[in-house]
């Protein structure tokens, strides 16, 4: 992939985040979950989603400035299963799920999915990347230590993807998503999926 828009597209993604939450330290990693794999709960089951659509994302954009029809969804939801929520307290099981549906034109062609998420723990920030072996991983925020959450060969209508499953320390944690074709820009959702976990 051209690194020049690599690195557009990563500065793109990165200012998709709050101005508030980027000016604040970092610290990161999986001991801030109080697990190894934090990702990962052994004793529970996976909840259904809320029935229903999951919501929409605000207007998905290219990098590039060309106009996309691409749509995203997000949501996240607790162990009811019962309403989407941006809002939950530590100790609630959470699912964060995404649908990304690609641009027509892009369908069959291959390319790679991308989740970034920052969190803010205790007035700290950290950056974190959702690799494809499906768990979070630490990230320096330097462009070749950036990972894809999934390589797609090739990119289908949509793509259904479970983000997290787990209980989230008390903190606000954004996460952006995305998808890059093999070449061509980044395209994503330049808001952030916002959950906030309180004590």
């Amino acid at each position: 992939m051209n690194s020049i828009l690599k690195y557009t597209a990563l500065l793109t993604l990165l200012f998709s985040f709050s101005s508030q939450a980027m000016a604040l330290g970092m610290i990161w990693g999986e001991s801030n979950w109080g697990e190894t794999e934090w990702g990962v709960d052994e004793i529970r089951e996976s909840v259904a989603p809320p029935t229903g659509l999951i919501p929409l994302t605000t207007k998905v954009r290219s990098v590039s400035g060309a106009s996309t029809n691409a749509l995203f969804c997000a949501g996240a939801y607790g162990a009811d299963g019962l309403e989407y929520s941006s809002s939950f307290t530590a100790g609630d099981y959470i699912t964060i799920i995404a649908e990304i549906k690609p641009d027509s034109v892009d369908v069959g062609t291959n390319g790679e999915l991308i989740v970034v998420l920052l969190s803010v723990i205790g007035g700290q920030q950290q950056w974190s990347f959702l690799n494809t072996d499906g768990n979070f991983e630490s990230w320096d925020l330097k462009l070749p230590s950036l990972g894809s959450a999934e390589i797609v060969t090739p990119l289908e209508v949509i793509h259904e993807i479970t983000l997290f499953e787990g209980e989230l320390q008390a903190g606000k944690h954004r996460m952006a998503i995305g998808y890059m074709v093999d070449g061509g820009p980044l395209i994503y959702a330049p808001k952030a999926i916002k959950i906030n976990v309180t004590d």
